[in-house]
């Protein structure tokens, strides 16, 4: 017996009076039987295994906390002796130690249960992989990891370890604190978040160590690192307007993690401060995975294109700001009405008339003025005076005069006028002339 709860005993053993054969068979009563008649998994059958190499001196290792019968071959004979006496009282305690070794030959049957008797053993098993999908970077998700205990012993787990520090184990799932104990034919679920640091994909194996033969046991982890935040539009590109005219654009913003962002806008570049948000439906708290709308107004305040820099802050957000690029066409100072002038006919009495086109300068800045004539009748067709001079004040109006003299003796006359202003976009306006000699 080794009464030992840990040690196996290591037995060195002598015989005298008889030689046994070399085989025998080892009838044991340990631990593994107690467990079974306690949980009721397994046998609690006394095992029946072989041994060899006995002897009149031999050794043998009896496990930790058993009982143990060993039952001789009964090969050879007993030891001779000087005398008749020691003889038969040799040959009667051999008959006697025969007789009592027989007993246990009795439950010769217990060999045929010999495979189902073995030693329970834990077996785990884990899914081969698990997916986390999309998530933004710095945001974190936990999914679980089964463990399943398909043996009949008990499964004892004493670490678990992702190759990759973003992804980590979390208590969330139903196993605990590691290390833990898995009951025969049962599982539990191993939490492992994931927080991704970078985009892109990140892999990783998540590596389990186990009181199994097949330890360790080993889940491959996968998951791709995204934007926390996007906006619809990465440019806005406003059309050609007149100063004192305002022109809007919009676009939204998607918060794509699992917790509100703090929202603030701001503006940069070369033509900033012509540029502002003027509404939509962002404030400044927005809601985890929704989106809002943001409406930029451009108010002209510089000659030819402007441009500047919209940033979309959001906190937390290891990643931002967002940039959308603002640009515009050519803003268009001026304007110059009307676009004809028709002196009808003219009579013997009335051989010329003025009509004037009139200049407006919208802008803030001083515009240089010329005109031009061209066509059929154009020197019929002169500038003969008014308000405008070779410039145009700002954010005023001024005219030219253009006087008809027709030379053609009753026919039909017509021309163009082509009046350019510098830094207009829209320039030179061209205005058609028509008239009618007498």
């Amino acid at each position: 017996m080794n009464k030992s709860a840990s040690n196996a005993l290591n037995a060195n053993i002598t015989i005298s009076g008889a030689t046994p054969g070399s085989t025998g068979t080892l009838y044991s009563y340990g631990i593994p039987q107690d467990n079974a008649a306690e949980m009721g998994v397994g046998s609690a059958d006394i095992a029946t295994s072989p041994v060899t190499g006995l002897s009149t001196t031999f050794s043998h290792s009896f496990p930790a906390y058993s009982a143990n019968v060993i039952a001789f071959g009964g090969s050879g004979g007993p030891s001779p002796t000087p005398t008749a006496t020691p003889t038969t009282s040799a040959t009667a305690t051999q008959t006697a130690t025969a007789t009592r070794t027989a007993t246990p030959t009795k439950t010769a049957t217990a060999t045929k249960t010999a495979t189902p008797t073995a030693t329970p053993t834990p077996v785990a098993s884990v899914p081969a992989s698990l997916a986390f999908g999309n998530e933004p970077v710095g945001d974190t998700i936990t999914k679980n990891v089964t463990v399943k205990n398909t043996g009949h012993a008990p499964l004892v787990i004493s670490d678990a370890t992702p190759s990759d520090s973003e992804y980590a184990l979390s208590v969330t799932g139903t196993c605990g604190a590691i290390p833990v104990t898995v009951a025969p034919q049962t599982s539990c679920t191993l939490g492992v978040a994931f927080t991704p640091n970078a985009v892109g994909a990140h892999g990783a194996t998540l590596t389990v160590n186990d009181n199994t033969a097949s330890s360790p046991q080993h889940v491959t982890l996968s998951g791709t690192g995204i934007v926390d935040l996007t906006t619809s539009q990465t440019s806005l590109v406003f059309a050609s307007v007149k100063f004192g005219v305002k022109s809007a654009k919009s676009f939204s913003v998607t918060n794509h993690q699992t917790q509100p962002v703090t929202l603030s806008e701001s503006f940069s570049g070369t033509n900033a401060a012509d540029f502002s948000i003027t509404g939509g439906t962002c404030t400044t708290t927005l809601a985890a995975q929704t989106a809002c709308t943001i409406i930029v107004t451009f108010t002209p305040g510089a000659l030819g294109t402007e441009s500047a820099t919209l940033s979309v802050s959001d906190s937390p957000d290891p990643l931002g700001p967002y940039t959308v690029a603002l640009s515009t066409g050519a803003t268009i100072p001026a304007t110059v009405t009307p676009t004809a002038l028709a002196y009808g006919i003219l009579t013997s009495k009335i051989t010329s008339k003025t009509k004037n086109v009139t200049v407006t300068n919208l802008s803030k800045f001083s515009l240089p003025i010329s005109e031009r004539f061209g066509g059929t009748n154009q020197s019929d067709f002169t500038v003969t005076g008014g308000t405008c001079s070779s410039t145009a004040t700002p954010n005023s109006s001024c005219t030219i005069a253009v006087r008809f003299t027709p030379t053609g003796g009753g026919s039909a006359e017509s021309a163009s006028m082509a009046v350019t202003v510098g830094s207009d976009p829209s320039s030179p306006y061209n205005i058609s002339l028509s008239g009618t000699g007498p």
